[in-house]
C-alpha cells in the first residue's frame, strides 16, 4: 500500500466529516485504507463494498462524499460500476484506485466519469490527498498517470492526422474505449445505431483493424501503427 508516488498536492482537511466508499474485492485493501483514515483523517468513515454489483445497489442509497474504485473485479468491472453510479449520481467524485497503469484503462475510466486515477501501491498521504482534491472539484492523478496521459495525447495527436478520422469517428471511438455498444452510443449521440455502425466501420478501416478490441488497442496507443 505504501509507495513514493505522489499526487498533485492540495490542502488536506482531515477534520471534515467525510464518508468514503471503497469498492474493491480484496479485503486487505479495505483494512489498509481504514487504517490510513484512522491515522491521517480520524473523522473520515469508510463504507465497504467487495463487488461492483453491491456498490451499484448500495452507493445510490448511502450517497457517500467520494468513492475509491478498483477496476479489476469479477462480474461488474470498476469501469462499468463507475458508469452506472455516475448515471445516478453525476456529481459524486469517483477515484479509480487500481493496479492497472495502461492507457486503455485510464481512458475508459475517464470516459465512464472518473475524476481521479491512483495506481496501487499508493502512499497513505496520497490517498487522503486525492479524496480531498476531488471534494474540492479538482482531478487527482498520480504522477505515473499524468506522464502516461501526456505520452498518450502526444501519440494520439501525431497519429490523428495520418488516421484521418472525422470528428464524429473520433467521438465514436472514445465511446468504444468505454466499451459502450452501438445502441448505447446511438442513444448518447442522438443518432441511429445504423449510423453509428457506419461511422465505426469507416473508423476501423482507417485504423487498419477488424474488431472493436483491435480498434481500442490501436486508438489508445497500445499497438503499433
Amino acid at each position: 500500500m505504501i509507495s513514493s508516488m505522489p499526487v498533485i498536492q492540495t490542502k488536506i482537511q482531515p477534520s471534515r466529516r467525510i464518508r468514503v466508499a471503497l469498492v474493491d474485492d480484496d479485503a486487505s485493501i479495505h483494512a489498509a485504507v481504514r487504517l490510513i483514515f484512522e491515522k491521517q483523517a480520524a473523522n473520515w468513515t469508510l463504507e465497504d463494498y467487495l463487488d461492483g454489483r453491491a456498490a451499484v445497489r448500495g452507493i445510490p442509497q448511502t450517497r457517500p462524499d467520494a468513492v475509491l474504485m478498483d477496476i479489476s473485479m469479477p462480474e461488474v468491472t470498476g469501469i462499468e460500476c463507475t458508469r452506472q453510479i455516475k448515471a445516478l449520481l453525476p456529481r459524486l467524485p469517483i477515484i479509480m484506485f487500481t493496479g492497472r497503469s495502461d492507457n486503455e484503462s485510464f481512458v475508459a475510466s475517464m470516459i465512464a466519469g472518473a475524476t481521479g486515477y491512483l495506481i496501487k501501491p499508493a502512499a497513505s498521504f496520497d490517498i487522503v490527498s486525492a479524496v480531498s482534491r476531488t471534494l474540492d472539484g479538482l482531478p487527482a492523478l498520480s504522477v505515473e498517470t499524468q506522464t502516461g496521459i501526456l505520452e498518450w495525447l502526444r501519440g494520439l495527436g501525431e497519429n490523428m492526422a495520418s488516421w484521418d478520422l472525422t470528428p464524429r469517428e473520433q467521438q465514436i471511438m472514445l465511446h468504444v474505449c468505454a466499451n459502450r455498444d452501438e445502441d448505447e452510443i446511438a442513444r448518447l449521440l442522438g443518432i441511429s445505431p445504423g449510423t453509428v455502425h457506419g461511422h465505426m466501420m469507416k473508423a476501423f478501416q482507417k485504423l487498419g483493424v477488424h474488431s472493436r478490441e483491435e480498434a481500442l488497442r490501436k486508438f489508445v496507443g497500445l499497438a503499433g501503427d
